[in-house]
């Protein structure tokens, strides 16, 4: 039985080897360690014969007619073969985070939220820890944290570099682990910054022997890919630039509800709204086709949760229903999906296409809040 289970494996750990290769080849991100400054997908990569699963069979150039798309089946067929492995899901999420940032194909953008969605799942995690995500703070603090990360990871540089990787004294050691926390001890706020935690992280992880250091490292490995798969979550609903394609954000936002289910949808709303005065387009978002996938989101909210987060579910539903440069049909569900949250509160039914119902309860309840 353990021989028949590990020649089920095999085809997997070769299948996971060749992907890998293959887009990084399509990728051009031709040094592991050093990712590509833009998305250039090259015209003709490398590509293994389907028996190389089976026998040795060296890869071949061949000329693809939509390289975008080539790129795309392999980070789809990497998420599959990550498993629960940090090593792989390390390496996998570099790639993904590479292209939710710098790769303008929606298409492509959507695969990575999927995998970003899968490694969140694997991980066990909940995307709605505030704590995995970067919080703005004021210069002197922003400048401390800068300095922390650079001491640790020329710390971490120095022991990767010295000559006897099997020696560590014990004051080396303490420094070193005290390194590796302090490294991943709280999110960075730049998306390249991420990355490149999860890269030495990584680094750690796979070269040290060290029980200890090994073990730090992989806890600091772990956590470094939960912060970026989370804030590349969340960059993931905010529009790049205004015509950035819409179906990209929707994803997003179904990818928290399905990982953090009624709960997560207070939680995302309160990260798209935007100041509510001065704001020269929708506080949520510009697209129509996104606010009607969140109202919808909302409207199906009972009471005790659409009282939740800042905004309140309840808050937009109104604000959305007498906004009168909203498009019909969407002010048309908000105001049925607030009617309905509010019969769970009061038990009395009130939906109607009129307004004037709401603007009275609107006044009750803003007297009542202050």
């Amino acid at each position: 039985m353990r021989v028949l289970a590990l020649l089920l494996t095999l085809p997997l750990t070769g299948c996971y080897a060749m992907t890998l290769d293959e887009f990084d080849s399509v990728a051009r991100w031709n040094d592991p360690l050093q990712e590509p400054t833009e998305v250039d997908w090259l015209a003709n990569p490398k590509q293994y014969p389907w028996y190389s699963v089976f026998i040795n069979g060296d890869p071949e150039s061949y000329e693809e007619d939509n390289p975008s798309g080539f790129a795309r089946e392999c980070l789809d067929d990497l998420i599959d073969y990550v498993g629960d492995d940090i090593s792989r899901m390390a390496q996998v999420a570099r790639r993904l985070l590479w292209v939710a940032e710098k790769d303008p194909n929606a298409f492509n953008r959507i695969s990575a939220v999927r995998g970003m969605e899968r490694i969140i799942d694997t991980l066990g995690l909940s995307p709605l820890d505030p704590i995995a995500y970067d919080r703005e703070v004021d210069a002197r603090k922003g400048l401390e944290r800068l300095a922390q990360l650079r001491n640790a990871h020329e710390t971490i540089e120095k022991f990767l570099g010295r000559a006897d990787r099997g020696s560590l004294t014990a004051s080396q050691r303490d420094e070193y682990l005290g390194a590796l926390r302090g490294y991943t001890a709280i999110p960075v706020p730049r998306a390249d910054w991420r990355r490149k935690l999860i890269r030495t992280t990584w680094t750690v992880f796979v070269v040290e022997t060290d029980p200890d250091v090994k073990s730090a490292a992989h806890d600091a490995l772990r956590r470094s890919v939960y912060f970026a798969v989370c804030n590349g979550l969340r960059s993931a609903l905010v529009p790049v630039d205004e015509d950035d394609f819409p179906s990209v954000r929707i994803e997003a936002l179904f990818a928290y509800r399905r990982l953090g289910g009624i709960e997560a949808i207070p939680f995302v709303l309160g990260m798209m709204a935007r100041p509510k005065f001065g704001a020269r387009e929708n506080r949520f978002d510009a697209d129509p086709g996104v606010r009607r996938a969140l109202v919808r989101l909302c409207a199906q909210l009972k009471y005790e949760h659409a009282v939740r987060g800042t905004p309140r579910p309840l808050e937009f539903l109104y604000e959305t229903a007498v906004d009168e440069a909203e498009e019909g049909d969407i002010r048309l569900v908000a105001l049925e999906g607030l009617a309905r949250c509010l019969y769970e509160k009061r038990g009395e039914r009130r939906i109607s296409l009129e307004l004037e119902w709401a603007d009275e309860w609107w006044k009750k309840y803003i007297s009542e809040r202050k």
